[in-house]
């Protein structure tokens, strides 16, 4: 009943055309002028989007796009499943991520993990949002509490903002609207976070196009503000609204690794998994490195397409050797999340730099014979573990 009397007062507002109250003065209207004024720019806004009948008729979505950092144009392409109310999964190159209600887990091909704490808020604000178009129905059950906060300046753009109260777990959201297209330009809200008990976290909606006569932010913002790691983008090519999703897409988030094969030569192949910052991941593992005789600190020559290199394998990832190296490093991430042999670019080499290679290229590893350095380059011994642990106590005590 609430839902239908919701409907009827947001076409009513739209169709009545009348002016919003201006806000910020000294006499700012009533409560309940403030409420209905919220759901005027709310209609506004679903009706700019395509209309509400329309968001409401969003059953599921298939993004395509990438996702990366903000600092640089990400180039990794994932798939987004996404089915009402809040059901996602993202397919990238490296990892699944899975959310189905209260479970998020990820999965880089290890098992799957839960999300770590400080990702679960982002994550919970979201899905319901990306599942919903990018619409405001996603917090349609908090519309009975919206208050118009007044129109306000962000540079030369007008703004109308609403306020949802305890719309994000409990803490209220802020909209921010332009006054123009009526779309929305980002929305405020808090999260908890270890050190500082709240953190404000910003979600920016940009590059509108449509799809299937719906309105879609084609570029979405992610930002915690004074957070010491960069935000995150996801840059949507292609958007399709209600296709029929794979069954069982949401069962579970294992990776699809690809196939490994030791030919008889006592080569291994396995392909490319991501190729970015110029750092390739592969499908390979310890287990298949031992398999064709290459222990740690094992030569090797890696070969993409024509492109061959010598390395050498690291069964665990130190970046003390990596400072030390005079060739390129194969080795294996430290974190059990991601069990991948990464090729990694000589000390020094520019890391934005893209690699001409592509995700699904395949990648073959063979044993290399050790090397003839001339002219003494290279010959400098590489300590070992324990001697490079002695030498940075050393060093820490010089100090």
């Amino acid at each position: 009943m609430r839902r239908s009397q919701t409907i009827v007062l947001l076409v009513s507002l739209i169709l009545a055309g009348s002016a919003l109250p201006a806000l910020g003065q000294t006499n700012d209207p009533p409560a309940p002028v403030r409420h209905d004024a919220a759901l005027k720019v709310i209609a506004k806004n679903l009706e700019a989007l395509g209309g509400e009948s329309k968001l409401r008729q969003i059953r599921s979505l298939i993004f395509e796009g990438a996702q990366g950092m903000m600092i640089i144009k990400p180039t990794e392409k994932s798939t987004y499943y996404m089915q009402k109310p809040h059901r996602m999964k993202r397919v990238g190159g490296m990892d699944v991520v899975l959310c189905d209600g209260d479970k998020m887990v990820f999965d880089t091909g290890s098992g799957e993990t839960p999300l770590p704490a400080a990702l679960r808020a982002d994550v919970a604000f979201m899905v319901p949002l990306m599942c919903h178009g990018f619409s405001l129905l996603s917090f349609e059950k908090h519309f009975a509490g919206a208050e118009y906060l007044g129109k306000k300046r962000f540079g030369p753009r007008a703004e109308y903002v609403v306020r949802l109260p305890r719309a994000v777990d409990g803490r209220d959201l802020d909209i921010h609207i332009d006054c123009a297209t009526c779309l929305i330009d980002r929305l405020v809200f808090e999260v908890p976070h270890a050190q500082t008990k709240l953190i404000k976290c910003v979600c920016r909606l940009r590059d509108f196009k449509p799809f299937e006569g719906i309105q879609f932010p084609t570029t979405i913002l992610f930002e915690k503000v004074g957070w010491k790691e960069e935000g995150n983008q996801i840059l949507l090519d292609s958007i399709d609204v209600n296709p029929e999703l794979p069954e069982g897409i949401f069962a579970d988030a294992k990776v699809d690794l690809g196939p490994v094969t030791i030919h008889d030569d006592g080569t291994l192949e396995g392909r490319i998994q991501t190729a970015r910052w110029g750092i390739l991941h592969s499908n390979l593992s310890h287990e298949n490195m031992a398999a064709i005789g290459v222990g740690d600190r094992g030569r090797i020559t890696i070969t993409v397409k024509d492109h061959a290199v010598e390395a050498r394998y690291y069964a665990t990832f130190d970046p003390g050797a990596r400072a030390m190296a005079t060739t390129h490093l194969f080795c294996v991430h430290p974190q059990a999340n991601y069990p991948r042999l990464l090729l990694l670019p000589k000390p020094g080499a520019d890391m934005t730099v893209e690699l001409p290679f592509k995700v699904g290229d395949a990648v073959i590893v063979s044993k290399a014979p050790a090397p003839d350095y001339p002219d003494g380059e290279g010959a400098q011994k590489e300590p070992d573990a324990g001697e490079r642990h002695e030498q940075d106590d050393s060093s820490g005590r010089s100090q």
